[in-house]
């Protein structure tokens, strides 16, 4: 029997178990919204605002764009407000999740008059807690539905206190916290159905005319809000800019959907569809996964083999109460499952994006009814087993339900490393760069600032909080508007862009900046001024630009790094020279840490000028690498080849073409990134390359892969890490095509020639076809740049010497291939080998 007096105690085992699987949510940064709700403090500069006046205008804003009323939503803003540390922002996060564990404990005990279900309901929740790549409710969204399920709850508390006590004052307040809950967003609406059974169910205490009458009363209040957000839309002709709340009554993806959403609340969900596996690392976590393992037990044990009544102060319950009870508990299981469910799977735009395993935000509301629903069938079974059922029931769900627990732990490890690649380190990164310098010596009001990656806090309320400096306007590289753009341009006589516009911008304030995180103490940040720049229009989306090319100058360059990191060589910038005469003439260089002039340096960060002289740096080409530099620091360019040097008989023609200079003793930096190209459907790779005899894991020779959208454009690469065996893979936009595999000779020079032509594939080396390929997978064309020696994200560098690569439109004749070798191999020498 489990002792009224003992009942905290167990009680803390559920929340340290949450606290252990949520553990890993501590450490995410700012995610989704709330990545640009985080700089509020900027915004407020920004629109000369106080937090009140920008939060009244945030209501308003959305009724009058959209016809959506949740003016208690708005408190959000507070949050972003006062708290500036993301760590302690998480940490408030977990602990409302703990709270509304606590709601929802107390709610369950009140409701069945049993403390085993509640407590059972309480131990199965956090098993529930699965953080996902994708919008998830508990590392992002700013306490939206923690509240609101702390409001319902609580609703549901003072209504049950109500019908118990008969004070309307308890009426009154259950009235006012769920009122909270639908002044704060929309998907509370359907939780009156939770109100409505409780007061039906509640037949000793009420009337009938009394319980309708009261369950009007919640009712009504979702409905006041409703009403008034069709007329406004009905006004605006629309239903609503925002495309979550437009309704699509199809059928059959309702249904799907609705599925979709409601299977996403059971344990393992994501890790079984969606989660690709997890990562066992590190004895802190083992440590942890035990503590799951010993607290489950523990808690099982108290739950299961000493069952009984909740309390021996408690009247007898008849069968009838029981029955009754348990058929509540099921309901208001359903109703906390499907509700939130049902009413995602009516928006268009979730019915399109909600996958297995990946539901959307409302899926932390059904958690707690799954849970009640498991609880009360647990408790329903140990009520009818005998000792030695029950002893076998505890075992089972002790091992079934830590496994659970610690495979949940680390697929969310795995989740949190994801996430912070993108949404925490380079933040992190560009932060620290700016706070120690990379702007206060070059932004001034009104400039134009061009990003690489724009992410959702590349912004000019960001820049203005972290930096003091106003930028005019803000894009990034891929994303440029005709309308925001700088000064004047040329264009045709139809009034539109010609192709490839040269834009000669060094009268004009356009700066650039583009950051990374290489580890997790390892990231860089690179400014510089944009002196021309060459622009094409973008077909894909009328009215913006696509940049084709830039030269830099003014360029500085900021490092992280682990404080025990040592100096000397072990930083190199890279790219591509231009000459200010000549600017059609680049050389590659790298200049070492030795190299650079330091502006400024601490234990884990340094600051640097790069001196160009009379010289541009190309945008797409620059590169920062960290660790041993392999190429020696007195030879700081590599000229590239000109055509009456091209073995490959380079043309205007040719789609792309690029030729390095090498005696064939020195290494060079592994990657040469250049602009995206477009390929069509048929074309034809011709490479002379000498790999070497160790190469690291896919070592990649050319490249344009993954894409943005993944599943893109296509890579010439090692298989893992044999030196000898080499791979063309390409993806068609849905799946990575199986890859076509050949074989390089290590150590001396081979011609390589890939054809591809719808995809049909056919790979020569040295004038022999050796590989091939026939499917009906056509190649997905990528926007990410080309990269000549190693991939898009620097981690799989090409050891060997690439010394031309060439890309052409349409298909060489096996005959053409074979008559070119036998050329080329004549022009052999001692460089190649």
């Amino acid at each position: 029997m489990i002792k009224q007096e003992t009942n905290y105690y167990f009680l803390l085992c559920p929340v340290l178990m949450a606290l252990i699987i949520l553990s890993p949510a501590l450490n995410i940064g700012y995610y989704s919204d709330d990545a640009s709700h985080s700089t509020l403090l900027g915004t407020l500069q920004l629109q000369h605002t106080t937090l009140s006046g920008f939060m009244y205008q945030y209501i308003k804003g959305w009724i009058a764009t959209s016809g959506r009323i949740f003016p208690l939503g708005a408190i959000i803003f507070a949050l972003f407000y006062y708290i500036q540390k993301v760590i302690i922002y998480k940490a408030l996060i977990i602990a409302m999740v703990v709270l509304d564990l606590v709601v929802f404990y107390y709610f369950v005990k009140i409701l069945t008059k049993s403390v085993r279900v509640a407590c059972l309901s309480l131990l199965i929740v956090p098993f529930f807690f699965q953080l996902r790549v994708y919008h998830d409710p508990i590392m992002a969204f700013h306490l939206l539905y923690q509240l609101i399920l702390a409001y319902t709850f609580g609703s549901l508390i003072f209504l049950i206190w109500y019908l118990e006590r008969k004070k309307k004052s308890l009426l009154w307040l259950s009235w006012a916290a769920y009122c909270c809950a639908v002044l704060t967003y929309e998907i509370s609406y359907p939780l009156c159905l939770l109100h409505v059974a409780i007061i039906m169910w509640n037949r000793r205490n009420l009337i009938l005319s009394r319980r309708l009458l009261v369950s009007l009363g919640f009712v009504v209040i979702p409905v006041l809000v409703i009403i008034p957000q069709l007329l406004v839309r009905h006004v605006l002709h629309s239903n609503g800019v925002y495309e979550g709340i437009q309704p699509s009554f199809a059928f059959g993806p309702i249904i799907i959907t609705t599925l979709k959403q409601a299977m996403g609340a059971f344990p393992l969900s994501y890790f079984i569809f969606a989660g690709r596996g997890m990562e066992l690392n590190g004895g802190e976590g083992m440590v942890l996964a035990l503590l799951l393992i010993v607290g489950c037990f523990i808690m099982f044990k108290a739950l299961v083999i000493n069952h009984g009544p909740a309390n021996q102060n408690t009247p007898a319950i008849t069968a009838e109460d029981k029955s009754a009870t348990a058929m509540l508990v099921l309901i208001i299981g359903i109703i906390l499952w499907l509700c939130p469910a049902a009413m995602i799977s009516l928006s268009f735009k979730y019915q399109r994006e909600v996958m297995w395993g990946v539901p959307y935000l409302p899926v932390y509301i059904s958690y707690f009814g799954v849970a009640l629903l498991l609880a009360g069938a647990i408790h329903l079974v140990l009520t009818r087993a005998g000792k030695v059922l029950t002893l076998i029931i505890f075992l089972f769900l002790s091992t079934l339900f830590s496994l659970i627990g610690v495979i949940t732990y680390f697929s969310n490890a795995k989740v949190e490393r994801a996430i912070n690649q993108v949404w925490l380190h380079p933040r992190n990164t560009e932060e620290q760069a700016i706070r120690h310098g990379l702007l206060s010596l070059k932004a001034t009001e009104g400039e134009y600032l061009l990003t690489g990656t724009k992410y959702p806090w590349d912004n000019q309320a960001f820049y203005l909080m972290n930096s003091g400096h106003l930028f005019n306007k803000i894009n990034s590289i891929d994303k440029i508007s005709e309308n925001d753009f700088p000064g004047d341009i040329k264009k045709d006589g139809a009034n539109t862009l010609s192709t490839h516009v040269t834009y000669d911008a060094s009268q004009s304030k356009i700066d650039y900046l583009t950051y990374n995180q290489i580890a997790v103490d390892q990231g860089y940040a690179i400014f510089g001024h944009i002196e021309k720049m060459q622009v094409m229009p973008d077909l894909a989306e009328p009215g913006f630009l696509k940049l084709y090319s830039a030269l830099l100058s003014r360029v500085k360059v900021f490092v992280s790094l682990p404080a025990d990191l040592s100096t000397g060589s072990t930083i190199s910038f890279s790219g591509l020279l231009c000459d200010k005469k000549n600017i059609k003439a680049p050389a590659l260089f790298n200049l070492t840490e030795n190299e650079l002039t330091v502006l400024g340096s601490g234990p884990t960060w340094r600051l640097y000028q790069v001196d160009l002289g009379d010289n541009y740096v190309d945008l797409s080409s620059m590169k920062i690498s960290f660790g041993p530099i392999n190429q020696p620091a007195a030879r700081k360019f590599i000229f590239l080849k000109s055509p009456a040097e091209s073995k490959l008989n380079m043309t205007k023609d040719d789609l792309f073409y690029l030729g390095v200079k090498t005696n064939g003793t020195e290494s060079r930096p592994s990657i040469i990134p250049t602009a995206p190209i477009t390929l069509p459907e048929k074309f034809t790779i011709e490479l002379l390359v000498t790999p070497l005899a160790t190469q690291k894991s896919y070592a990649c020779i050319l490249s344009n892969h993954p894409g943005t959208k993944a599943f893109q454009g296509f890579a010439i690469q090692a298989m893992d890490t044999k030196a000898d065996t080499y791979l063309f893979s390409w993806g068609d936009g849905k799946e990575w095509v199986p890859p076509v595999t050949f074989n390089l000779t290590c150590n001396r020079q081979n011609y390589v020639v890939i054809t591809f032509e719808n995809g049909l594939v056919e790979v020569f080396v040295d004038g022999r076809k050796v590989a091939g390929a026939s499917t009906n997978q056509t190649l997905a064309q990528s926007d990410m740049r080309l990269t000549v020696g190693d991939w898009e994200f620097m981690t799989r560098p090409f050891n060997g010497f690439i010394e031309e690569v060439r890309i052409t439109g349409g298909i060489i004749s096996s005959e053409q291939i074979l008559n070119k070798f036998i050329i080329i191999s004549s022009s052999y020498t001692k460089e190649s080998k």
